[in-house]
């Protein structure tokens, strides 16, 4: 049973005596604290609190804590308008996530777009309108298809946060493979020549050449005894080893982050930058984990249910060998992103090294294998 209980502060002489009155009127006491000579603390049900007026007379009693129903109730008044806001944030949030601020038709046709536009707002798909179900975007979709059967071969609607992203295809005759365009490919920038992956047209380059940006590596003017036989669209990929120069500063000085092993879950409202923990317990620093419920793509809000972990910062001191380590992996990382399966960085050179205000700042010659093809079209 959920009791409606409250801890009264009993104070005066002998306040002990009031136990054995309490007892005596068959009203239970469910917990007793002494604090001093002089001063008790009980904890009753509150319904009782009113049959002690009689004792008020010999003995100071004040109401410190509630319990129960009483306890929910005091909290909500308490924070009521916090409450509120929280509700009123979460409603706007919730509104503002599922209504539609853009449309946006994906083709290069200005007129296919313009009728796509177009039907999508006659079927209320437009800015400022409530987001439709995916049945009610499937059978739209359907119906632009039916309609548009001889110019549209293909329509997408995605929604994206607040946005509507269509996707269209024109129904177009293909082109076959004879319509293929005549072209060498040529190097996309300076380099020496790694490798090769040519499925059509004569290699013209070797392993290991050094070429100009333009030069042609594969033509698609077959010869034989220097007389043009027969021309083709030269396809592959030429694999190429360039070189960058990259200067990066990095600090001696870092934040040394550890856990401290305690964590806890907990609901957030988001802000722009500024967090709102629905909590009453907060950690001084924290990394967060969290999982977003509700987020707004043109408003800088939401909601989410996080993990959070306390976290010890303290500065460390690297060392100048410790801080272009550091650099030299963060600059590899950041290469390294970039390149495709069959790139790589070959090797990484320090030409200059110096401090700063506190960081060092590191000059590197670095080189790359990577894709350089480029296609240049034969027109003579």
């Amino acid at each position: 049973m959920f009791l409606n209980l409250i801890d009264i502060k009993v104070s005066g002489r002998n306040p002990e005596k009031i136990i054995k009155k309490l007892k005596d009127k068959n009203i239970d006491i469910y917990n007793i604290k002494y604090v001093k000579y002089n001063l008790i603390i009980l904890r009753i049900k509150k319904e009782d609190y009113n049959n002690l007026d009689y004792l008020k007379v010999l003995y100071d009693i004040e109401i410190i804590e509630f319990y129960g129903f009483d306890k929910i109730k005091y909290l909500i008044k308490k924070n009521i308008y916090l409450l509120i806001s929280i509700f009123i944030s979460i409603s706007v949030l919730i509104l503002l996530t599922n209504t539609i601020f853009d449309v946006s038709v994906i083709h290069n046709n200005k007129s296919i777009r313009d009728t796509i536009l177009r039907e999508l707002k006659n079927n209320g798909i437009d800015k400022y309108h409530l987001k439709k179900s995916y049945k009610e975007l499937d059978s739209i979709k359907k119906k632009i298809l039916d309609k548009h059967s001889n110019e549209i071969e293909w329509l997408e609607i995605k929604s994206v946060g607040v946005k509507y992203i269509v996707r269209v295809e024109e129904r177009i005759i293909k082109k076959g493979k004879d319509d293929a365009p005549i072209r060498n490919i040529v190097a996309k920038k300076d380099a020496i020549i790694r490798g090769f992956d040519i499925k059509s047209g004569e290699i013209v380059k070797n392993k290991f050449d050094f070429v100009r940006k333009g030069d042609v590596v594969v033509t698609g003017d077959i010869k034989l005894y220097e007389e043009s036989k027969k021309r083709v669209s030269a396809d592959g990929v030429i694999y190429g080893e360039v070189w960058y120069k990259v200067t990066i500063e990095y600090p001696l000085k870092i934040n040394d982050i550890t856990l401290t092993g305690n964590k806890k879950k907990v609901y957030t409202i988001r802000f722009f930058n500024k967090y709102f923990d629905l909590s009453f317990r907060h950690f001084k620093n924290v990394s967060r984990k969290d999982k977003i419920i509700l987020k707004n793509n043109i408003f800088p809000i939401y909601l989410a249910y996080e993990t959070q972990y306390e976290i010890k910062k303290l500065e460390k001191t690297l060392s100048k060998k410790q801080a272009e380590d550091e650099a030299i992996k963060q600059v590899k990382k950041m290469i390294n992103k970039k390149l495709g399966e069959k790139e790589y960085i070959i090797d990484v050179k320090k030409l200059k090294v110096h401090e700063n205000n506190s960081k060092i700042v590191l000059e590197l010659f670095i080189n790359v294998c990577e894709d350089i093809t480029q296609y240049s079209e034969i027109t003579e």
